[in-house]
């Protein structure tokens, strides 16, 4: 049996790790996860990323209103030509926060409530605001509702979201993770 797949994670802040985590142990949870949070230093990153000796780079950084273009082009300039092969990138568009709001039949199901879908496109800290009052509204407390990433994301299906940013990195993750 070969050994599981080792994957050095590096993203801006305790979300970033919530979330993502959640979805690599839904989508493969034998992987060996490490978790750094580089929160905005990108001059750290580049040698962090140069002395990995992991199977799977991932960076995870939201597209604000950079757009997921943009940030994805930002993120691999970061990454030297020779580990290029092994990283996926993570641009949840415009927040990570958003992504817990995605699916509102399983935050139903986690919470016994769910939500009317938020708008398209808000203003910084409407999502994490959105997911925090939604979990309340649902007469659960919370502080600000990525401590429940995990239940969410578990209960999730991804075949029937419909974000971008989302099924890129969720394509591009197994697309890579089902690689020899």
């Amino acid at each position: 049996m070969a050994s599981a797949k080792t994957v050095d994670m590096f993203g801006e802040d305790e979300g970033h790790r919530a979330v993502v985590k959640s979805i690599l142990d839904k989508v493969n949870p034998g992987l060996n996860v490490k978790y750094r949070c580089i929160n905005r230093k990108h001059k750290i990153l580049k040698p962090l990323v140069i002395e990995s000796n992991s199977d799977v780079l991932i960076l995870v950084k939201d597209a604000n209103a950079e757009g997921i273009v943009k940030r994805r082009n930002q993120l691999s300039e970061l990454v030297p030509e020779s580990k290029r092969n092994r990283l996926v990138l993570c641009t949840p568009n415009p927040y990570i926060e958003k992504w817990l709001l995605l699916d509102s039949a399983a935050f139903k199901r986690v919470f016994g409530k769910g939500f009317d879908a938020p708008k398209s496109s808000e203003p910084h800290g409407y999502y994490k605001d959105f997911l925090r009052r939604s979990i309340v509204n649902a007469g659960h407390t919370t502080k600000t509702g990525l401590e429940r990433a995990d239940d969410i994301i578990n209960a999730m299906d991804f075949d029937t979201i419909q974000d971008d940013s989302f099924q890129l990195f969720i394509t591009e993750l197994t697309t890579f993770l089902n690689k020899e």
